[in-house]
């Protein structure tokens, strides 16, 4: 038994003699600063351009969606505030509206208001209104009234633009939000 347990110690002694501390490694590819790129990194570049691309598309439309404003969004009942001398402001009062493909009409509160959608975009019109409700100062047409423009905003709530009284260009502010549509 000695000479079984002596062999064994000299066969592990020979064994631990014969290896090394150091333990080595394979030997990592160096990168080369010029290299061609790898199939995983080259499918890596095309997904994420995948989903750039696919990102943007995401985003346009999303603006895209934005409505464009029809004719008929200008029918209905609105509010009008329209600014009489600098900084002062009068209204509101109800202004009511009907459109059709060329333009609109309808009272704008003191009388008759009239216009046309300038050149086919329905969203500015641009005509003459009549005040026939207030007494006062006539023109020199006999009547009390003159040009005007407005501008639909995008969604159809508000719209904005100048009128202006007895032949006078359209300079004074006015503006109006919607009440109700038809």
């Amino acid at each position: 038994m000695i000479a079984i347990f002596g062999s064994v110690l000299l066969l592990t002694y020979l064994v631990l003699q014969n290896s090394s501390d150091e333990v080595t490694y394979p030997a990592a590819p160096l990168e080369q600063p010029n290299s061609a790129p790898t199939v995983y990194e080259e499918k890596a570049k095309e997904n994420n351009g995948a989903n750039q691309v696919a990102n943007a598309t995401e985003t346009q439309d999303a603006t895209q969606v934005e409505k464009e404003v029809s004719f008929e969004d200008w029918s209905g009942l609105w509010e009008l505030s329209w600014e009489f001398a600098e900084g002062q402001w009068l209204g509101p009062i109800p202004m009511e509206l009907i459109s059709d493909q060329s333009g609109i009409s309808g009272d704008y509160g003191l009388g008759p208001i009239e216009g046309v959608f300038v050149n086919g975009d329905f969203s500015k019109a641009e005509g003459k209104y009549l005040n026939t409700k207030t007494e006062g100062e006539l023109c020199t047409s006999g009547e009390r009234g003159g040009p005007f423009s407005l501008t639909l905003a995008k969604d159809g709530s508000s719209m904005e633009g100048l009128w202006g009284a007895c032949g006078e260009a359209a300079t004074r502010h006015w503006k109006a939000t919607r009440l109700t549509s038809e």
